[in-house]
């Protein structure tokens, strides 16, 4: 039947459909569980499906598509019950889907190219997504293969490991009481804490690795605190790839500039002095890496804990630190914030 052959174009090309919902929400949406329509708009001409003067001339036709495709209010679906980060509508996941063949048969179908809306489908695919998509939404479709090729590794899991108290730390810290797992606007804070903001990672980047990192849910409403959130193996996981994505400078390339193989004083120095090391090649999500992750990991978290630190505690100049100074801050203020927390739930 014609749903049957749908069904299984849409299923042939699951995996490029929803890398590049996942794009577009975290890439040109606020929100990276959303797809707005300024994001939509970017989907449709960033892929090659519709044209500037295509969007203009028939926005409101688009327009009306992409709030049919939204699902509508009703105290009876578990839908209605989610908050949507604006007022104006957005499409959920399995929202997506339905627009892109809807937008299949807005380009290729009604006999401009052929009649049956799976073929058109097909078409959209293979012709504008699969071909046109930006580097980086075409890479999530094969997420798989950093893990496989740089993350699991036995030099990974030792960097892992020796600041496992850390890191462990500072996920429960962010996370906040009765959270259970990590949001990304707690996640793009942790990093502007961090002074990972100040090189080589935007927020889009932070917002990508977040969205990358997750495990997959089935459905997206019943099992929201999953799909919005990171759990602690998502998060180490998420930290690998941010380290991954920065690309910081090698402990020779920052002897030979500033005098220290330390990235933070690297990183505290003037613009003027940070200019004195290009910009690597391997810096960003789609470049070529030409270090071991477990390199580039090492440099993030030894620096970690110093601006964070600065910034929890009021610190002595000359004073020496250690992670563990941090930790025993951010402990404390985890137990104090928890106490808050569960004497206001009449724990």
């Amino acid at each position: 039947s014609e749903i049957a052959e749908i069904r299984a174009a849409a299923m042939h090309h699951y995996d490029a459909v929803f890398c590049a919902y996942n794009f577009y929400c975290s890439s040109a949406s606020e929100n990276p569980f959303y797809l707005d329509f300024a994001a939509f708009m970017a989907f449709l001409g960033e892929c090659n499906i519709a044209t500037a003067q295509v969007q203009q001339a028939r926005e409101k036709e688009l327009r009306e598509m992409f709030q049919d495709a939204t699902v509508k209010s009703s105290r009876d679906t578990p839908e209605a019950q989610l908050e949507l980060p604006t007022s104006e509508p957005a499409l959920l996941r399995f929202e997506f889907l339905e627009i892109v063949i809807r937008i299949a048969i807005f380009k290729f179908g009604k006999g401009q190219r052929t009649q049956n809306i799976a073929e058109a489908l097909e078409y959209l695919c293979t012709e504008c997504i699969g071909d046109s998509m930006p580097a980086e939404g075409r890479m999530a479709v094969n997420a798989n293969a950093m893990r496989r090729d740089r993350m699991y590794v036995q030099e990974v899991d030792d960097v892992l490991s020796a600041h496992q108290r850390l890191l462990r730390t500072v996920f429960d810290f962010y996370r906040g009481p009765g959270n259970k797992r990590l949001q990304v606007d707690q996640l793009l804070l942790l990093a502007q804490h961090a002074g990972m903001l100040k090189y080589n990672l935007t927020r889009t980047d932070a917002k990508w690795c977040f969205v990358v990192s997750r495990m997959l849910v089935v459905d997206e409403v019943t099992n929201r605190e999953a799909h919005v959130g990171l759990n602690w193996v998502d998060f180490l996981e998420c930290i690998c790839r941010m380290a991954d994505v920065q690309s910081p400078p090698t402990e020779a390339d920052l002897q030979a500039a500033i005098g220290s193989s330390k990235l933070w004083e690297f990183l505290t120095v003037k613009e003027i002095g940070r200019q004195r090391i290009p910009r690597r090649g391997s810096s960003g999500m789609t470049r070529k890496k030409t270090r071991p992750l477990e390199d580039k990991l090492e440099q993030i978290l030894e620096t970690l804990f110093i601006p964070m630190l600065a910034l929890h505690y009021s610190l002595d100049p000359e004073e020496e630190l250690h992670e563990l100074d941090l930790v025993q801050v951010l402990q404390e203020q985890h137990e104090a914030a928890t106490k808050v927390y569960e004497a206001s739930q009449g724990r």
